[in-house]
């Protein structure tokens, strides 16, 4: 978290992270002493409920168990502030989330996430005491040990392993969710508040969360332990050299498993580890987006790099970028006397350098927005010209590839005696062939099958009378050289793709072959023979890629690049805050004009933004309806980020035009902008 040499990082951010886990280890013991509250319930002898539990807190256990939860704790801690983005990386596929799952270092984060939930269950065991506390208990009926040794020796406690497993299975869900519902994801408040408020606000969700997501991986836990808890139950009995109670019966049996207490203590305790570590996470982000009040302009040399124009121009970390984006909407949105140190005149040399600065970044920021959903745009439509060609009925317009065969073709008759006539050169000629003549059409039909050759500009009286017969046509084809493939692909002979296979292995070219015409027996001794190793791999393959599992792990997530395009805007949206309060503001503010020399530029960014997002929605992979979130919790609002950026963007173009009115026909711009911008002066937009 702290990798780079940026002052913010280790001056501010680091007191921010240590404070947030000061907070959440303080608040630790409330926590652990609600867990005690409703784990000795007792609602037919309220004294006693409150004697039990008060005798608890004050308990060495209690002070025990505290330690390990503070360790643990710790180690949580240590993960979340490590593994943190404000711009998460949505993969397109379900196979690529699951690579991105199982990458090494993630691997740490389960490992250690795992460690810290076994021992926070066996904290939450121990607390829980009478037949919870212990791991080893002594024996009530008759074991094959005691028979067989004439001792009483220990039995080994199953309601406690059940709950330490549990906890270690919490553990390893929890990092597993960490990454899968994007938890590393960091999203800044909408409203500005105090973290009293936030974590107020914060509280009724986590508790929610808690017991929920508690009660629904107890249920997974009892189907996995109902099947496979034999396995650390056997390998504790032979590690310790214990035996099984013959009078208590097996928790991997439908008797053992419905049993209310035990449920009731496995469910409390999950819900106690979710709690401490969901409450972590929430102070966290609590703190980390605390809004950062940076300078404007200072009057010493070592404390420029503070500024918050020299901080956005240095490309800064990602988190240090957002916060002074978010400082730069809130001072252009609600501080008058910073934004006059925006509009003055630098010295010496009276030059707009901290407005400069400022609103070359902003505008570099929509600028690039611009450039990657045009980019976008063009790689989903793909060529639009040949598609809209394409669907001209029969006119077909002529290809590269097409005109390349055509010249070839047109060369080896020539060179073979035939004279072909243009289409203009004789006045009598009958047009651009468009349908062939059967001979024709039978003789070009294999070869070009795949794709119509485009139109050619011979005659076809001229072709039919010079030409003795479909076999000395094929025999010219033959010796012509032809493209292998259609799209930007060198000239070879064409003989050698008639017969190639598309999954065998390449054939050789024969370099001492001429352009002389083969005979049919030399091209059945040419056929070459197809590779059995490759043509197997190439059938396994094709089997593979038709089964219904692995099309739907490589079919890509619906608006899944929609959403990583946007998956910064928040970035952009405080940009576009920014820049259009200033520019609003500099309509009364600004003495000098300095925001009147890139005004056109600001304007010209909005509108081709504006206009690469209306194309943006007009794909079928983009939704124009915003997804609705069922839970709130962790925050999803990145995948409806790109509608926030479209609205603060529409809003921005309003808040300028409604401040400068008929005022923007003086701008220099093109007419295509300025007509936009009049539609939001007429409030037709």
């Amino acid at each position: 978290m702290f990798d780079g040499n940026h002052w913010f990082l280790h001056r501010v951010l680091r007191r921010r992270v240590i404070a947030s886990g000061a907070w959440s280890l303080l608040l630790l013991p409330m926590s652990m002493a609600a867990y005690l509250f409703f784990l000795q319930v007792n609602l037919f002898d309220p004294f006693a409920w409150l004697t039990a539990w008060t005798s608890t807190l004050c308990s060495g256990c209690a002070l025990f168990s505290l330690i390990l939860l503070l360790i643990s704790l710790l180690v949580v801690i240590a993960f979340d502030s490590r593994n943190y983005t404000v711009a998460p990386c949505l993969p397109n596929t379900r196979l690529a989330m699951l690579a991105s799952i199982v990458q090494p270092y993630r691997f740490f984060h389960t490992l250690g996430h795992t460690l810290a939930g076994l021992l926070c269950g066996w904290a939450a065991a121990f607390l829980s005491g009478g037949r919870y506390k212990s791991l080893e208990v002594a024996c009530c009926g008759h074991t094959s040990l005691s028979v067989g040794h004439g001792v009483q020796p220990g039995c080994l406690n199953e309601l406690h392993l059940f709950i330490v497993l549990f906890g270690g299975f919490v553990g390893f869900t929890y990092s597993l969710l960490y990454f899968l519902k994007y938890m590393s994801y960091t999203a800044f408040p909408i409203i500005q508040l105090s973290k009293y408020l936030q974590f107020r606000a914060a509280l009724p969700c986590i508790v929610k969360q808690s017991t929920k997501q508690a009660f629904v991986l107890l249920r997974w836990y009892c189907i996995l332990y109902f099947f496979f808890g034999y396995i650390p139950r056997c390998w504790l009995l032979a590690g310790m050299h214990v035996d099984l109670d013959s009078t208590i019966p097996r928790l991997d049996s439908l008797i053992g498993l419905l049993n209310p207490g035990l449920l009731f203590q496995t469910w409390l305790a999950g819900t106690f580890i979710l709690f401490t570590w969901y409450l972590a996470w929430a102070l966290l982000r609590i703190h980390i987006t605390e809004a950062y009040q940076f300078r404007v302009e200072t009057s010493f040399v070592e404390d420029s790099e503070m500024c918050l124009p020299v901080v956005l121009a240095s490309n800064p970390p990602p988190i240090v970028k957002f916060l002074a984006l978010q400082d730069l909407a809130i001072l252009a949105r609600a501080s008058p006397c910073r934004r006059r140190q925006v509009f003055i005149l630098s010295q010496p040399g009276g030059r707009p350098h901290t407005w400069a600065l400022l609103s070359s970044h902003c505008i570099s920021l929509l600028s690039e927005l611009t450039s990657k959903l045009s980019a976008h745009q063009d790689a989903t439509t793909g060529d639009g010209r040949a598609a809209t060609s394409s669907a001209h009925g029969s006119q077909h317009l002529p290809q590269p590839e097409c005109l390349d065969m055509h010249t070839g073709l047109r060369n080896k008759i020539e060179g073979t005696g035939f004279q072909s006539s243009s289409v203009t050169s004789s006045p009598f000629s009958p047009g651009p062939l468009r349908t062939p003549t059967r001979t024709l059409s039978t003789t070009l039909s294999p070869l070009f099958s795949p794709r119509p050759l485009a139109t050619l500009d011979t005659s076809i009286h001229a072709l039919s009378s010079k030409m003795r017969d479909s076999q000395d046509l094929r025999s010219s084809l033959f010796g012509s050289p032809w493209h292998d493939k259609v799209d930007n692909s060198p000239i070879i002979q064409r003989r050698h793709s008639l017969w190639s296979f598309s999954c065998g292995a390449p054939m050789a070219d024969n370099p001492n072959m001429g352009p002389s015409i083969a005979s049919p027996m030399q091209r059945a001794q040419d056929v070459p023979q197809p590779d059995r190793g490759a043509s197997k791999l190439c059938l396994v393959r094709a089997f593979l890629i038709k089964m219904p599992i692995v099309v739907y792990a490589t079919q890509k997530i619906a608006e899944s690049s929609s959403q990583a395009l946007f998956a910064d805007g928040q970035a952009h949206i405080w940009a576009l805050e920014a820049v259009s309060h200033l520019v609003a503001a500099s309509f009364t503010e600004d003495q000098y004009g300095v925001v009147q020399t890139n005004l056109s530029s600001i304007l010209c960014a909005m509108v081709n933004l504006l206009e690469a997002i209306d194309k943006h929605f007009k794909l079928p992979q983009a939704s124009n309806k915003p997804l609705r979130l069922t839970d709130s919790w962790p925050d999803a609002s990145f995948k409806s980020l790109r509608f926030a950026v479209r609205s603060a963007l529409r809003t921005a173009l309003h808040r300028i035009s409604n401040t400068f009115g008929h005022h923007l026909k003086a701008v220099d711009l093109s007419p295509e902008h300025l007509k936009r911008l009049q539609m939001f002066v007429d409030y037709k937009e």
